[in-house]
């Protein structure tokens, strides 16, 4: 089973959600955000799980993605985060 996280735009700032936590973690910066959301990917993956991080823009649309784990291939663009081409 693949695990999730999720960095999300909420009031007053940012969340990162995972799948194996109950209630998300929340942050007045982006940046701080997604860093940490990076770390328990990385956690995660040390474990021995596989895992998907979805980074979302400030209108909640899917930004881009990045699989940590068993059988993943690094994916480098940007600022780490691969991103979608704009429509």
């Amino acid at each position: 089973m693949t695990e999730q996280i999720r960095v999300f735009p909420v009031d007053g700032g940012w969340a990162v959600g995972a799948s194996f936590c109950t209630h998300p973690l929340m942050f007045h910066s982006g940046a701080k955000a997604e860093l940490t959301a990076r770390n328990l990917a990385s956690a995660a993956a040390a474990g021995g799980a596989a895992v998907l991080l979805q980074i979302h823009d400030s209108r909640g649309n899917l930004a881009g993605e990045r699989r940590f784990g068993p059988n993943s291939l690094r994916l480098v663009a940007g600022n780490d985060v691969p991103r979608r081409a704009a429509r």
